[in-house]
């Protein structure tokens, strides 16, 4: 019994919640806190979510779209304008603080995890280095060749097929996807040359 409520005090500690963590979305927010008790739970989950953003900004994961999202999310009491404005803001600090990639040790286990993932799956050349490189090569490829592409070359069928599922492993050849990112690296119309006659053969 002392061990669980240990752990129970090391969760409430951690996240620092003053409200139960299923009523940080803005109508509940608003309709069962003054606006004094949000202010006052802001200002406290905004010293932690600053402080996090401020070592993912130093760390090597200060390119990723977390970074990118969250950076400028979250203003000072002075410049929000009303409680409306304030449980929105409340809720996306929430949302940071309780995301896996929102914090150094989180991002750092998410790589982890995947990479794992990626290796068991046969895609021995992704590693702790390069996949934050690998999962950009993805979203350029689901960018760049999105459902309208596909739709077009294959004489309208619905059904998106070719290099982003495959990419999901539905039956795309690791070594195939390897060359494919490799040319994504060196950029410039190698990349779109290389993705495109994967599609012909």
């Amino acid at each position: 019994m002392a061990r669980a409520k240990r752990s129970a005090a090391r969760t409430t500690k951690y996240t620092n919640f003053s409200f139960p963590i299923s009523t940080y979305f803005p109508q509940a927010l608003q309709d069962n806190h003054s606006e004094k008790e949000l202010r006052r739970e802001y200002s406290r989950l905004r010293r932690t979510a600053k402080a996090r953003m401020s070592a993912l900004q130093r760390s090597q994961y200060s390119g990723t779209q977390m970074v990118e999202k969250y950076k400028d999310a979250f203003p000072t009491l002075k410049q929000i304008q009303n409680k409306g404005d304030l449980s929105h803001v409340l809720t996306q600090t929430a949302q940071f603080l309780l995301s896996e990639t929102g914090s150094v040790t989180g991002m750092r286990e998410y790589v982890r995890k995947n990479v794992e993932s990626l290796q068991a799956s046969g895609y021995g050349f992704i590693n702790k280095d390069n996949f934050l490189e690998f999962a950009d090569f993805m979203d350029w490829v689901d960018n760049t060749f999105g459902k309208d592409y596909y739709r077009a070359r294959n004489g309208g069928k619905p059904d998106v097929v070719g290099i982003y599922n495959e990419l999901k492993g539905k039956g795309y050849n690791s070594d195939k996807i390897k060359d494919l990112f490799t040319a994504w690296q060196e950029g410039g119309r190698r990349a779109l040359e290389a993705a495109e006659a994967a599609y012909d053969e």
